[in-house]
């Protein structure tokens, strides 16, 4: 099972790998917060899931939304590294190759979480719980966030 500790670890071994391209430490600073909302919805969504055992279908909903969230935090971890790899990239020509390539995959990570959103909707139409619903709701206004960050930083055509 995924849990907040595991996304932390996951994100600090990418962040220890990466610091090495200082003039990038600005993207960890746009992206680093996202991740850290990350691990508190997850941290409250497994501690809901633990209160509601006897519930099945309150537990099966939290089980979608849960598992929402490590797939929100790797698409963001990858759009992050690939704007960090694009930044490696000194010459002009290489980087108007990589910068397409980037490009095109930062639009593709940017409408997974058009994806993610519509998954967790989809767990929430069975649930009867208020704390559930809002807690819900703050993930799908996290994964808004991310996709509008990720829109940000895509490089122009």
């Amino acid at each position: 099972m995924i849990t907040p500790r595991r996304v932390g670890v996951g994100m600090m071994l990418s962040f220890v790998a990466l610091t090495g391209a200082w003039a990038q430490q600005w993207i960890f600073l746009e992206f680093n917060p996202h991740v850290e909302a990350y691990k508190l919805l997850l941290r409250d969504l497994v501690a809901m899931r633990k209160a509601t055992r006897l519930d099945p279908v309150e537990g099966a909903v939290l089980d979608g939304l849960i598992n929402v969230v490590p797939l929100a935090v790797e698409r963001c971890n990858a759009a992050r590294d690939l704007l960090v790899v694009l930044g490696l990239v000194h010459s002009e020509e290489d980087k108007k190759d990589v910068a397409h390539i980037v490009r095109l995959r930062l639009g593709q990570h940017a409408e997974s979480f058009d994806e993610l959103v519509e998954r967790a909707n989809s767990n929430l139409v069975h649930t009867k719980s208020a704390g559930t619903a809002a807690t819900a709701e703050r993930l799908k206004d996290q994964l808004r966030a991310t996709k509008a960050l990720i829109e940000r930083f895509r490089p122009p055509q």
